[in-house]
């Protein structure tokens, strides 16, 4: 008999440590939360022992999932996971899963297939299909005197933030880019592309309020990535009325009435549909349509209907082969990737520091040669006449 939702029914989300860099992976299961909670789902961080309970992991595609797929079986409970798969990393795990989770929930038919191709085997657990929730807090009215493109995401080569610069600079758009630096390397790259344009900003860590000020502001938001899932901030661009520019490399495509699909190899088509996006008028269509279809009311509804139907059932069982193959393929890698993560996520910040230092210490010695250079002026108003004395003195 299945155990009703809002008594003694627990969802648990999984995902990795909230230290280090934030990502779209964690504003994701956070709207997933509140998503479940708006409609009266019980909701924890932590994989309690007692009581029937469904783990949530975050996702598929990264390996501290095994760490996730072992605690819930060895407790018991049901494992549901979240593919959004982006065919990389260690094909093992993937497959473990494939086998022994109790449901993986796809973005759509085409990533599943995808994701079946990629690790070689049909998913033999119940398949679900589910998109992302959008945070409200970024509807705005605002339809005119919106100018530049915005850009939101982790500075990094998947990203594509370089060919955006190229293309906003050959166009002379204003651009802001939103996001932390996980690629030091590409973010050199990105500002050396930059020079000396000046219409170019980029900020980071910002609240809620100022990403929603930056959303309204900005006349359309471009997410040219080399591969994209989803595109979490596209869909909080809409809600903000931006015009739509979107890789066409996502599994998510035929999801909004009007967008601009780019093909993020190319400098020119960017360039042309971007100009295209720029000079449409902004349009309420696609706000409508995301609060019709990814609000969190329907997405809650939508996984509540996902988890009654798995909670409806027994657990997946596990057998021998299970266990020995997860110790095989390393159940603490998890541990060790997301320390890996923290590292590289500490030197980030450690040369960005440097480099702020030294900027600072930049600025200081330009600031004192121009004081001095002020201060010799002020002395001398009549340079040449200033440098005869001199010379003058030297001969004498």
């Amino acid at each position: 008999m299945m155990t009703k939702f809002g008594s003694n029914f627990t969802v648990v989300m999984r995902n990795r440590s909230r230290k280090g860099w934030p990502g779209g992976d964690m504003v994701a299961m956070d709207g997933f939360a509140k998503a479940l909670v708006a409609v009266g789902v019980n909701v924890k961080n932590n994989v309690s022992k007692t009581g029937q309970v469904v783990v949530i992991s975050w996702n598929i595609n990264y390996p501290w999932v095994l760490d996730h797929l072992v605690q819930a079986k060895a407790a018991g409970h049901h494992f549901l996971v979240f593919a959004f798969n982006m065919n990389i990393n260690d094909k093992g795990y993937q497959r473990l899963v494939a086998e022994y989770a109790d449901g993986i929930i796809f973005i759509s038919r085409a990533e599943k297939d995808s994701f079946e191709t990629y690790i070689g085997l049909k998913v033999k657990v119940p398949v679900f299909y589910c998109g992302i929730g959008v945070n409200e807090t970024y509807i705005s009215q605002k339809l005119t005197g919106k100018k530049g493109v915005i850009n939101i995401g982790r500075i990094e080569r998947r990203k594509n933030q370089l060919n955006l610069i190229q293309a906003c600079k050959k166009l002379d758009l204003p651009l802001t880019l939103v996001g932390t630096v996980s690629d030091q390397e590409y973010y050199q790259e990105c500002r050396l592309v930059e020079g000396k344009w000046s219409k170019c900003r980029w900020l980071k860590n910002l609240s809620e309020l100022k990403l929603k000020r930056e959303y309204e502001q900005a006349k359309v938001i471009a997410h040219p990535a080399v591969f994209e899932p989803w595109g979490l901030t596209v869909r909080e661009g809409a809600l903000a009325n931006c015009n739509l520019v979107m890789t066409q490399a996502t599994y998510a495509k035929a999801t909004f009435p009007q967008v601009w699909w780019v093909n993020p190899k190319s400098q020119p088509d960017l360039v042309k549909k971007l100009e295209a996006a720029y000079e449409q008028p902004n349009s309420i269509k696609n706000q409508q349509f995301t609060l019709t279809n990814y609000s969190y009311t329907k997405l809650g509804q939508q996984l509540k209907h996902i988890l009654e139907q798995v909670a409806g059932t027994s657990p997946q069982a596990v057998d021998a082969t299970f266990w020995r193959t997860a110790a095989e393929l390393g159940v603490n890698r998890a541990l060790e990737q997301e320390e890996r993560l923290l590292d590289q996520d500490k030197l980030i910040q450690a040369l960005d520091q440097a480099n702020r230092k030294k900027q600072a210490a930049i600025e200081f010695l330009q600031k004192s040669n121009r004081e001095k250079q002020q201060a010799l002026e002020a002395k001398f108003p009549d340079r040449e006449m200033y440098f005869l004395k001199k010379i003058w003195r030297k001969i004498k």
